[in-house]
Order: C-alpha cells, then structure tokens, then sequence
C-alpha cells in the first residue's frame, strides 16, 4: 500500500473510533448533572404554583365568609328594649355547639385590646361566638318579607366536615333561625331558646348547635371581632368613638342591649372589625400531621406560618340612641 493511501485508510479509521470509558464517564455525569438541575427547577416551580394555588384559595375563602359577615353585619338589627339583640362570646375552653372534638390547639385567648394589635389577637381555642338578628333574605322566605328578624350565628367547630370523613377539621358556620321561629322564640339571645343545642335544622337552637349543612368555610382556625361605640367622653362631655369589646384580656362575654338603664359599655356598637385566621392547604396538611401523631412541634408555631389573616372594617347601618 502507498504512503497515500495509507495515510487515507488511517484516517479513515481514526474518524470512526468509539468514546472511551473516560469520556462516557463524563458524558454521563454531566447527563444526571443537567437532570438534576432540571428536576430541582421544576420541583421549585411545581412548589411555587401550588402555594400561589393555595394563597389564591385561601384567599377567596375568606373573601367570601367576609363579604357574607358584612351582608349580616349591615343588616343587623335592634330594639331599644333592654333585650341582648348582639351578642359574644369568646370560647377559651370550649365549644358552646356540643359537638366539638378535642385536638391539640392550645385552650388561650389573648385580647387586651390595649396592648396588642388585632392581627396578633388569639379568640380562645374555639374562636368567638358570634349571633346577632338580622334582616332576612327576602330569596330565603316563603313569602316575602324582608323586614322579618331573624337569628344568625358564626361559630368554629373542630369536627368532621362530612359524616365519612376520618379527620376532624377547623370549620367556620354560619347557622341560621328562620323568620317564624325567630319569632316564636323571641327577640332575646340570652334567652333559652338560644342557648340550647339542637340538630334539627329550622330549630331556634341552631344558632348554638350547627348542622353540616350551615358549613361556610374549612380551615379557619381563627375568628374573632372587636366592638366600637360611642361613649361618653369625660374631657369633651360628648361622645367618642371607643372600644366597648374586648376592654380587657378577661373580657369574654358580650352582650349588646340597646337601653338607656343598661352599663354604656354593653351599648349596640356601630363599628365592627372583624378577624379571620384560614389555613393554607400547606397548613391544614401539618395540622392534622400535628393532631393525629404523624409531626411534632409547636401548634401555634406551625398554624402562624403557615397561614393568613384578614381583617375587615364593618360599619353597621342601625345607629344606637
């Protein structure tokens, strides 16, 4: 063979030798390398949309309990006839439903209004027991009357959101009395007729004890109110606009009863700010790791991080004599 076609036929060779093991060792470290970089990006993306997913929940859920809160709020209702026609109740120990069952949330309640802003209030270990008569739906009735009273509650009870469900949850409801048996009870929320629990659905003592069908909202953990009026002032010798509830941290029971011969500091209040803690879905998943043994930690450190407060400012329509 010539010296040229030598050198072609060399050639030739040296074009098609295969890689190494040196070279696929390499070409295969740099494959997992950019792998791994792409699996972490999306893993972090992945991340990102489900806690935009669940910031984007948690947010309309408490859009819609608020906006429905100040629908009642603004239609609520009084007489000036010494009868509780407001009132709350700040459960620190327990649910008033009967129905509640036991977790692992710390039993405290932190309200000096005083001291610390609302955003940092914690409503007891059941939240606040809101009810109050209010302007009744005119959709909702039978037959229209849209002036008819009737008797709402907003209450926490940690129980099962379905009757299959193995995992008791925090939940927010909204219990109603229908205008003929608001009627039949009377207008007085201390009275019996409200502080008795009852399953029937319609019954006066809904607004104590809930059915599932009243459910409004899961994963609120947290749900109070704070209550304006306007008192006398000592310095002008007119009247301001002060905080009637909570006035202290031991303050946990309200009751507004519209009268001249009752204490001014239970007068009906014409401003409310209510507060609302909802766990993310993130939070809810630790949660109930929390409660069922499955994540050890801090209750409150865990549900602070893990989820968010809304505030609303209600301005009420009635206007206190």
């Amino acid at each position: 063979m010539s010296e040229q076609w030598h050198h072609v036929y060399s050639f030739a060779r040296t074009g098609h030798r295969g890689f190494t093991l040196l070279e696929l060792l390499v070409a295969i470290a740099l494959t997992v390398l950019i792998s791994a970089t792409a699996a972490r990006v999306i893993a972090s993306a992945f991340t990102q949309w489900n806690r935009t997913q669940g910031l984007l929940t948690t947010n309309g859920k408490a859009r819609e309990v608020l906006d429905r809160l100040e629908q009642d709020l603004q239609g609520a209702l009084y007489r000036a006839d010494g009868q509780a026609w407001l009132m709350a109740t700040v459960q620190a120990e327990a649910s008033a439903s009967g129905v509640w069952v036991n977790g692992t949330k710390p039993m405290t309640a932190s309200l000096n209004h005083a001291a610390e802003r609302l955003v940092d209030s914690r409503f007891g270990v059941a939240g606040t027991w809101l009810r109050f008569f209010t302007t009744a739906q005119a959709a909702q009735l039978a037959t229209p009357a849209p002036g008819a009273p009737v008797a709402v509650s907003y209450q926490i009870v940690r129980r099962a959101p379905t009757p299959s469900s193995l995992v008791c949850q925090y939940l927010l409801y909204r219990a109603e009395v229908p205008p003929a048996a608001s009627f039949e009870s009377g207008y007085d929320l201390a009275s019996g007729a409200y502080t008795t629990g009852s399953d029937a659905t319609g019954a006066a003592g809904n607004v104590t004890r809930p059915v599932l069908g009243h459910l409004l909202a899961t994963n609120v953990i947290d749900f109070g109110v704070r209550f304006y009026g306007y008192l006398p002032d000592g310095s002008s010798g007119g009247r301001v606009l002060q905080s009637i509830f909570p006035r202290q941290a031991a303050e946990l029971e309200y009751s507004a009863q519209s009268s001249a011969t009752v204490d001014p500091g239970h007068s009906f209040p014409v401003v409310v700010d209510v507060f609302l803690r909802v766990l993310t879905e993130e939070g809810a998943r630790q949660i109930t790791g929390l409660e069922s043994g499955r994540v050890t930690g801090d209750w409150w450190g865990i549900a602070e991080a893990n989820s968010l407060v809304f505030l609303r400012r209600i301005e009420l329509k009635v206007a206190p004599p």
